[in-house]
């Protein structure tokens, strides 16, 4: 039997401690139960880099006992990392879902999209799930479809080329009423999975924001001007609401 832990055992759960006075508090999820991708520790100091430029607390761990209200109350946004598999038990699927309906964030990179696949819970806050990949990187065009966002801030308005492993979905996320922000030119690169591609959205799930790119399979991906100042603004946007209401506490 699992036992969950208090509030007050952080250091039992997360690789550092949580600093204190900061509005957005970021907790970095990357616990895996299928493939494992290497590049995870990479991108792990590089969201721990842009943090300490940006002033957020941060946190990570591997340790699904973090998923309790308690501890979640602390954080802003939660970040799936290259997840894979069931990593969450039903109590704490649930802990995740009430805490993004009542104001939380949720950013999900890469293989979040391969994780969970039972939990209606986490199919709604993450939109799509993987299918499938072409076997390894390919240059592909990136086609924006709403520079407009906040999370599009400082990113390319118009189409730009990016190296990466590209999933195509179970069932194109669009179905699933998330609204894309950048979908993939599949005749420029060897896929062909569908004409329409999305590989980042984002959603509204009650109070709280969820977003998702399927940027991220290679460690190189995070030293990307792009992929950073997108992960940035991600975070920070997800995050809004509740560190607002953190600050006015």
């Amino acid at each position: 039997m699992m036992t969950l832990i208090a509030a007050a055992s952080l250091g039992s759960v997360f690789s550092a401690p949580i600093p204190k006075g900061q509005n957005h508090k970021l907790l970095i999820f990357t616990k895996t139960a299928a493939f494992r991708h290497d590049a995870i520790p990479a991108a792990v100091e590089t969201v721990k880099k842009l943090a300490a430029e940006r002033g957020w607390s941060v946190a990570h761990t591997e340790n699904a006992d973090a998923f309790t209200p308690e501890m979640l109350s602390q954080f802003s946004t939660v970040m799936f990392l290259s997840t894979t598999g069931d990593v969450l038990s039903t109590s704490q699927e649930t802990a995740l879902y009430r805490f993004i309906q009542t104001g939380g964030g949720f950013v999900g990179i890469h293989a979040a999209a391969d994780t969970e696949y039972d939990s209606k819970f986490y199919a709604h806050i993450i939109g799509g799930y993987f299918l499938s990949h072409p076997p390894g990187g390919y240059k592909a065009q990136v086609k924006v479809e709403n520079s407009k966002h906040p999370i599009m801030a400082g990113l390319p308005k118009m189409d730009w080329e990016r190296y990466d492993e590209w999933y195509d979905w179970k069932i194109n996320p669009r179905q699933n009423g998330v609204n894309v922000l950048a979908t993939l030119d599949e005749r420029s690169y060897k896929s062909g999975a569908s004409e329409d591609h999305p590989i980042m959205w984002w959603q509204n799930v009650e109070k709280g924001r969820a977003f998702y790119t399927g940027f991220g399979h290679f460690k190189e991906s995070y030293a990307e001007p792009a992929m950073q100042r997108l992960i940035v603004n991600a975070v920070e946007w997800t995050g809004e609401k509740n560190a607002k209401r953190k600050s006015a506490d």
